[in-house]
This record gives C-alpha cells, structure tokens and sequence, in this order.
C-alpha cells in the first residue's frame, strides 16, 4: 500500500492507529501543515519511503523508527523536531536517503552514521549539532550528496573534502568556517 498525501493542506495529528496499517511501503505526507509529535511506526516493518517532511511535528524522532529495517528513505526535513541524533537511525542497514535538516537537533552526529554502507544522501544541514563530523563518514563510499552547513561544529568540515567521493556533492558554509576560525583565534589571544 502507498499513501501519497503530500502537499494537499493536511492539518492536525496523526492517529495512532497509523502504526496498525502494516502493509504500507510508502508514506509521503510531505508538504502539509500537520502537527504534534511524530508518529509511532515501529510496526510498519514493510515501509521502504518515509517523508514527513515540512510540515509542524515537533519533539525528538521516536526510537521506534530504528525497527523500520526495510526503510531505504528517510525524510523529515524542515520541522521543528528536537532532540539529540537518534542512535537507532544507525541500525537501518536499507537506508539510502537521510535527510533530517532544517530543525533543532543537537548533540553529535554519532560515529555509527559512517557504518550506514548503502546511504548516497545525507542531509544534517540547518541543525544545532556540535562537534565534529564523525570520521567514520570517509567510509561511505556510495554518498553523492552530503550536506553539513549551518550547525554549530567546532571542526571545519572542510577536510571530509580529501576523503568523500570524488563526485559527491558537498555542502558546508564557508563563512560559518570562517566565523569559527575568528572565534578560536580571539580565544588564542584572550
């Protein structure tokens, strides 16, 4: 089954009972103006696409969605979800397309990510992660698209540029780095 939603001013919550349809494999409600935490999907075990993307759900992604082992895309891009990073994400070994940008997600972007072997897309851009982007990120040899600009990363992205895919495309802001390097540098001298 594939419900197809997207961009038809849907508004409100979902309902729980979402979590009973087992037979979806696509679920696109992309576009909407629905709100309220994000579902609980743990049990669609069949779901190959999910995009929830754009719409008002707020709060952390639920851990039930690292049970979705099946998933291959993962959208929920331009929310206002929160959170840390959610660890279980790591543990979908289907997942091609990651795309959690433009919402308020802090903390890491845990290392386990770079393990993640078939992801050609990841886009974690437009967050308020700290640190650094995980080395292990080198290891993704099929990405083609991986986006870190605007976050808060104490490390210049910049040197993932040596190591990813030659024909990847890489997005990391410019005069965030350079903001980050006159801070260090006032501290230096502080």
């Amino acid at each position: 089954m594939r419900i197809k939603l997207y961009q038809n001013g849907l508004a409100g919550t979902l309902p729980d009972s979402l979590n009973g349809l087992r037979n979806i494999v696509v679920l696109n409600l992309h576009r909407n103006l629905i709100e309220g935490a994000l579902p609980e999907l743990g049990k669609l075990r069949n779901l190959v696409k999910l995009d929830l993307g754009r719409n008002r759900f707020t709060g952390p992604i639920p851990p039930s969605y690292g049970k979705l082992l099946r998933l291959e895309k993962l959208v929920v891009q331009n929310n206002l979800l929160t959170g840390p990073f959610l660890h279980d994400l790591c543990s979908l070994t289907a997942l091609k397309h990651l795309d959690i940008s433009r919402n308020d997600f802090t903390g890491e972007v845990p290392e386990d990510l770079g393990y993640m072997e078939p992801l050609t897309v990841v886009m974690v851009n437009d967050n308020l992660f700290t640190g650094a982007i995980p080395e292990t990120v080198t290891l993704l040899t099929n990405l083609e698209k991986l986006t870190v600009q605007f976050n808060e990363f104490e490390v210049d992205p910049h040197w993932l540029l040596e190591y990813i895919p030659e024909d990847c495309e890489f997005e990391a802001d410019e005069d965030e780095i350079c903001q980050l390097e006159c801070m260090k540098k006032k501290q230096e001298l502080t």
